[in-house]
């Protein structure tokens, strides 16, 4: 056969069909994501450049010590956060990366909502919150803003709370007004 003749198909033998081509693996898709997920997804998003687990501990969790292999990993099996292991003075480091859909993973959806609720629902806007603290009566206001004791509002409970103690100590705004479960 020269390189211009067709092969000649007879009734024996069928022509050659072309190989179908395997389908691209879509990411799985998490059933469920938890908050700290979110928080991670949420900052590798927002990074212009890869992030080691310190780097992500420093932005998503204000640096707090937090166990993240089982937070990473669904999201890299996921295929919403890729990794790379980089060189570091000598080092193996893995660093972390959210491509396309991770980021819109995160831009995309709210973030995720908690189970049943392990405080009692706020007041609505205008009502009021009553606590006695170190004998004296404490009345928060629920406003649009915020919360308001005395002539001063609050962006939450807990900075009420530390204002209320004239404390900077930590607090839980939730349960110093005795409004958890």
């Amino acid at each position: 056969m020269t390189g211009t003749e067709q092969p000649v198909t007879t009734a024996e033998t069928p022509p050659a069909k072309a190989k179908p081509k395997p389908a691209k693996a879509k990411p799985r898709v998490l059933q469920e994501i938890t908050g700290p997920q979110y928080r991670t997804l949420k900052s590798l998003a927002e990074s212009k450049i890869a992030m080691t687990r310190g780097k992500i501990m420093a932005a998503a969790f204000n640096g707090n010590s937090v166990n993240m292999r089982p937070i990473l990993e669904p999201l890299v099996k996921s295929k919403l956060v890729t990794t790379e292991d980089i060189d570091v003075h000598g080092k193996a480091e893995t660093v972390f990366l959210a491509p396309g859909a991770g980021r819109k993973a995160a831009h995309n959806s709210p973030p995720p909502r908690r189970g049943a609720a392990s405080h009692q629902p706020l007041p609505k806007v205008g009502g009021s919150i009553t606590k006695e603290y170190n004998g004296k009566k404490v009345t928060v206001s629920v406003t649009s803003d915020g919360f308001r004791v005395g002539a001063k509002t609050y962006s939450s409970l807990t900075a009420a709370a530390k204002a209320v103690r004239e404390s900077d100590m930590e607090v839980n705004g939730w349960a110093f007004f005795g409004l958890t479960k």
